[in-house]
């Protein structure tokens, strides 16, 4: 888990237990391999059904230093939607919503109240 953080000083002093109990309670490592098993079958589903979901708009949140999901992967995922907005936190890992609160809440609210009003595509 302090690997998804960007530097192990930024997690919330009860962020990694709150993780462990489901991860020791409901056999994690278990569906962890299934993902693992199934990434290539999974990716091309995803292919499949980006054309289905192309003209919602989106909000694609990324880490500058996530090292789960390559943050160079945001950039053409985006490419996909007719309507993407896409905010990369600069300094922080794969959970923006740990790391950076507070610009996470500000950015998810200011697209889910302007999503509505703006028809034309934005990327950032």
């Amino acid at each position: 888990m302090e690997r998804l953080f960007s530097e192990s000083a930024k997690i919330p002093s009860d962020s990694l237990a709150g993780y462990r109990i489901p991860i020791l309670k409901n056999k994690v490592f278990r569906h962890a391999s299934h993902i693992v098993k199934n990434w290539t079958v999974d990716l091309a589903a995803l292919g499949g059904a980006l054309p289905k979901i192309r003209d919602y708009p989106t909000l694609l949140l990324w880490g500058s230093k996530d090292r789960a999901v390559d943050p160079r992967s945001a950039e053409p995922l985006s490419q996909n939607f007719r309507n993407a907005h896409l905010i990369v936190f600069e300094g922080v890992g794969h959970l923006p919503y740990e790391e950076a609160p507070e610009e996470f809440n500000r950015a998810l609210i200011d697209f889910l109240t302007n999503a509505s009003r703006s028809p034309s595509s934005e990327q950032n």
